[in-house]
């Protein structure tokens, strides 16, 4: 594997800014790929070949003494540099197939912001979005095990309570309870049809109590 990187990290307006933005290219030889003969016998050997393209941006930002934003965000164009032929022609791997299991496009944006009471005693809130494109399972649709994993989108948020080196929060993960696919596995069995999908966690509230001594 060859990487090949170029960025640069800011820091702006004072100090208050940072911005940090990279771009890469990475070429990825004898990739480990699933070979199909006629007799239906599967093999693993190393034929790939995988080029990825793209670019992370990465800035967050102090609005006030007590409040700050942030956001990263990623493209990424992972694809097969040359065809692989197999034992079976669905099994093919086509030029320019996309890279299974990677999104093109991820972000995320947080916020945060304190509110100062008496003494040391203060309450911190938090929140977070966060998007996943969608990707696939395989290189090439006609693969018997190719699926598309659907993008997704998680809110998250906390509510914190601060005092005397403790701290007591409240916290919400995935507050819009999507159904979200994380991976899928496909069957292969005709006599018990469908998928096995594997989820990300629903709704969750609940209460977290730290102490630092």
């Amino acid at each position: 594997m060859w990487r090949y990187e170029a960025g640069s990290k800011n820091t702006l307006l004072g100090q208050p800014m940072t911005l940090n933005v990279n771009a890469y290219l990475t070429n990825w030889n004898d990739v480990q790929v699933f070979n199909k003969l006629p007799c239906t016998y599967y093999f693993t050997h190393n034929a790939g070949k995988i080029r990825s393209e793209g670019v992370e941006l990465e800035t967050s930002v102090k609005l006030t003494r007590h409040a700050s934003i942030g956001l990263n965000a990623a493209y990424n164009h992972a694809y097969a540099r040359d065809a692989v032929i197999t034992g079976i022609a669905a099994q093919n791997i086509p030029a320019g197939a996309r890279t299974p299991c990677a999104p093109r496009v991820a972000a995320s944006v947080s916020a945060s912001y304190r509110i100062a009471l008496t003494g040391s005693d203060a309450i911190a809130l938090a929140a977070s979005y966060a998007y996943k494109g969608r990707s696939c399972t395989n290189f090439a649709a006609a693969q018997g095990s190719y699926a598309e994993i659907p993008s997704s989108n998680t809110l998250n948020a906390t509510v914190t309570y601060l005092t005397r080196g403790i701290e007591v929060g409240l916290f919400g993960a995935n507050l819009t309870n999507g159904n979200k696919v994380s991976d899928v596995t496909t069957n292969s069995i005709a006599i018990q049809p469908g998928d096995t999908l594997f989820m990300a966690r629903p709704r969750t509230v609940g209460l977290r109590v730290k102490s630092r001594f």
